[in-house]
């Protein structure tokens, strides 16, 4: 992760996400991405990718290792 995020529901949760490749290390940032479910869609393009935050997680440090699903 590029930034500190907080999780902003106690369920899994997925939320859209570019992937930058920064130094030969791909990271994450949520640079241009709308908040809200109606914006899901728009939010995936341009090779988008969802990061999948797990239930018991509430925070998400900058510089923490997180998984992601590719859309292709």
């Amino acid at each position: 992760m590029i930034l500190n995020y907080k999780k902003r529901s106690p369920f899994l949760e997925f939320t859209a996400v570019n992937l930058v490749n920064l130094g030969g290390k791909i990271y994450v940032n949520l640079d241009g991405k709308k908040l809200g479910s109606s914006a899901i869609v728009n939010n995936l393009t341009g090779g988008a990718a969802l990061l999948i935050i797990p239930k018991e997680t509430e925070f998400i440090a900058k510089g923490e290792i997180v998984e992601v699903l590719k859309m292709v």
